[in-house]
Formats: C-alpha cells, structure tokens, sequence
C-alpha cells in the first residue's frame, strides 16, 4: 500500500529473469500483430507456432490473453502453477483450523461424521473470518492420515485385538497400545 491508502499491484516483474522477460517481449512481437486482425488464419499462426515453440493451440490462446489484456507484454507474461493437483493449497490458519479439529474431534475414541466435521471446521472458520474448505478437502485430509493414528486404542485388550495389533506391526504400522477397527454397523437382515 501507498501512503495514501491505493494498493500497489505488482505482477511479478520484479522477480523475473531477463531471459523470460526476453521470451515475453518476443512472444509480445509475434503475438501483438495477429491480436490486432480480425481473423486469424491457420498459416499465420502455425508459423507464429513455429517460430515460439508452442503448439498451435498455444498460438491462439496467447492470441486470447492478448485480446482481453491491455495489449502490453505483461499480458503473455508465464502464469504462476498454483501448486497443481495433490498440494495443500489452503492458507496456513485454515489448514491449522483443520488439523486442529480433525486431531480434537475426529481423532477420539468415538468419532465424529464427516459432515459433523466439516460443519465444525466451517464454523470455526467463519468465526475467524476464514475462508471454509469444500468438504471434499476435509475428506481427502482424512484419507491422508497414517492408519494408525485412525485406529482407536482399547482399554481392555481382546484376543482378537492382540493379534489385529501384531498384524498391523507386521505391516508396519506401530502401536503401543492394542488397537481395535471401528467396526460397520451391520443390519440384521443383512447377516448370513
């Protein structure tokens, strides 16, 4: 911010190499004329293909960009990945509001739903002015956890909890304690 209270924005100029600055520039000058036609025809833009080293596709997007931007090179500056599929994308105080309530309210002996969970997680976001994620996210950050932390010990070790304990190790998951699988509800008539 200025001193006078206007954000400056800033499109990562600063931090550019000169060689994509460079690649910008040129891409701007085979790029700034077939924006500027009407139409654009297949020849002109495989040969502006050819001589950037994209595919013809590209070429018409770049066209696109240049269109709808101010018609300057910042305009078919790179894009930023936003980290792509499989990658926490959510901002650091959600993702602890998140790991905080699955470790409090899902991690416990009698776990809560997802949807619970999630009706949590979006509350305790609105009440610090946070974004809320999908309850998709929540879901996939469960999937993600280690088995083991998901199992819930037992007090009262079984038989079958013992040697439940020793196979886990033998898969190579570690427990201190004797663990015990939430077991599925099953309907009466479904038994055989």
């Amino acid at each position: 911010m200025t001193n006078i209270g206007v954000p400056i924005i800033e499109h990562g100029l600063l931090a550019m190499s000169e060689t994509e600055w460079d690649l910008a520039v040129r891409t701007a000058a085979l790029i700034g004329p077939l924006a500027r036609r009407d139409v654009v025809g297949r020849r002109a833009a495989a040969d502006a293909a050819a001589q950037l080293g994209v595919s013809l596709r590209q070429v018409y997007v770049l066209i696109e960009r240049f269109r709808r931007g101010s018609g300057n090179v910042t305009d078919l500056l790179p894009g930023q990945s936003d980290g792509g599929r499989d990658t926490g994308r959510l901002a650091e105080p959600v993702e602890d509001v998140v790991q905080e309530l699955i470790r409090t309210r899902y991690l416990k002996r009698q776990k809560l739903s997802l949807a619970a969970l999630h009706r949590d997680i979006v509350q305790a976001c609105s009440v610090k002015g946070l974004a809320a994620p999908s309850r998709s996210t929540v879901g996939r950050r469960i999937a993600a956890l280690h088995p083991a932390a998901v199992l819930r010990p037992v007090k009262d070790p079984q038989p079958d909890a013992v040697s439940l304990s020793h196979r886990l190790t033998g898969a190579g998951i570690v427990s201190d304690r004797p663990v015990v699988l939430a077991a599925p509800c099953v309907h009466r008539f479904e038994r055989s």
